[in-house]
């Protein structure tokens, strides 16, 4: 029985992973100045006869400058990986009354598919 597990393994398996540690250096983003000009917008109702207005407007912003200091990224490992993918049945494409419609056979051939795993 662990023969049978161990071939299984060989192939369906992918196996584990390991990924180092690197060093990313210090960045900085300086401070962010932001000035937007919005102009001056008026929606017309026709059904109440009114106008209703907005004034322009002139926005600044300030972003603060930001520093990410120089690190480690961790260590990463991952290990193996078993997955058995397998297709049952065939497609048929039949055609009644001229619309063309797809059957799947899913009842042929599932018992002989299931042996070859």
């Amino acid at each position: 029985a662990y023969q049978i597990v161990e071939d299984a393994s060989k192939d369906y398996c992918t196996g584990p992973t390991y990924t180092e540690s690197t060093k990313v250096p210090t960045e900085c983003v300086g401070p962010k100045v932001k000035l937007e000009f919005k102009p001056k917008s008026c929606v017309i109702d026709s059904k109440t006869h009114t106008i209703d207005c907005t004034p322009a407007q002139l926005v600044l912003a300030k972003n603060p400058g930001s520093c990410t200091f120089k690190r480690h990224t961790p260590y990463s490992w991952t290990g193996k990986e078993c997955k058995i993918e397998k297709s049952f049945g065939k497609e048929d494409t039949v055609t009644k009354g001229g619309e063309p419609y797809t059957v799947g056979h899913i009842s042929d051939g599932i018992h002989k598919e299931m042996h070859t795993v």
